[in-house]
This record gives C-alpha cells, structure tokens and sequence, in this order.
C-alpha cells in the first residue's frame, strides 16, 4: 500500500496540483472544480453525442441500450454547463 502510494499515487497527485498532468474523463470528473468548462470532458460528451446521434434513421435496440447508457454523463455534463454559465452570468460576465 504504502509503495503504491509512494510510487503512483503522491506523484500524480503531484502532477494533477501543478497542472501538468493528463487530462481523462471518466465518472470521476464529477469532483473536477473546473468540471463545466474542462476542454477534455466537452470534447469527450460532445464526440458521444456525434457518434450516438448521427445514426442512420432507426436505431436498434442494442444502439438505444448503449445510447441511454451513455445519457445521465452527457445530462450531467450539459447540467454543469447550464449552472456554470448562469453563474458568470450573475458574476456579471458576458
């Protein structure tokens, strides 16, 4: 355990606080301070919304199981964007 810590995890921590580390979304991203305006995490929601909605016509059932898999991380997201926006707004931001 202590190896672990030693050896991974206190210099990606390290990493991470500087903000010289990879950036990787993931669930995790919930926790992110910056997680409305993160670049990675919009480029990533936006390619699942390019990819699962530019199908052809009728999606079979497989595609919706996957699809709606994929929905409460892209409403979370879209959520986050709405709060952050509304936020600079009263901030005074334009």
């Amino acid at each position: 355990m202590f190896k672990r810590a030693k050896d991974v995890l206190i210099p990606t921590a390290t990493l991470a606080y500087s903000n010289d580390g990879e950036f990787h979304c993931g669930e995790w991203c919930r926790f992110y301070k910056a997680k409305a305006d993160c670049r990675e995490r919009a480029e990533a929601n936006l390619q699942i919304a390019k990819d699962d909605f530019t199908l052809p016509p009728l999606l079979t059932d497989d595609e919706f199981e996957e699809i709606l898999g994929k929905l409460d991380e892209f409403s979370s997201w879209a959520n986050d964007m709405k709060i952050y926006t509304l936020q600079a707004a009263i901030s005074g931001k334009e």
